[in-house]
């Protein structure tokens, strides 16, 4: 299956998870690990670089013990402010 191109929208989702991921002070290692998900895979989720599936962001939010929160999501993309 070929994957779509990254978009702004992945962006901010990426920017909504480096700032939960900052929030509970743990690493991107820790993280993927919890989250059972590759280290190089959520690295790229984690710089925006990947579009990420519904269900690896599922898996990230329980690993770091936080809502899933899509206004926030939709707040941080019509900001425009997702620069890693």
């Amino acid at each position: 299956m070929a994957s779509r191109p990254v978009t702004d929208f992945d962006r901010a989702v990426s920017a909504y998870i480096r700032a939960a991921i900052a929030q509970k002070k743990m690493g991107q290692d820790e993280t993927a690990e919890r989250a059972g998900i590759h280290v190089n895979t959520f690295r790229h989720y984690y710089r925006g670089e990947r579009t990420i599936s519904l269900s690896d962001l599922r898996l990230i939010m329980q690993a770091i013990g936080v809502p899933l929160d899509v206004e926030e999501i939709e707040r941080i993309f019509k900001s425009g402010n997702y620069a890693s």
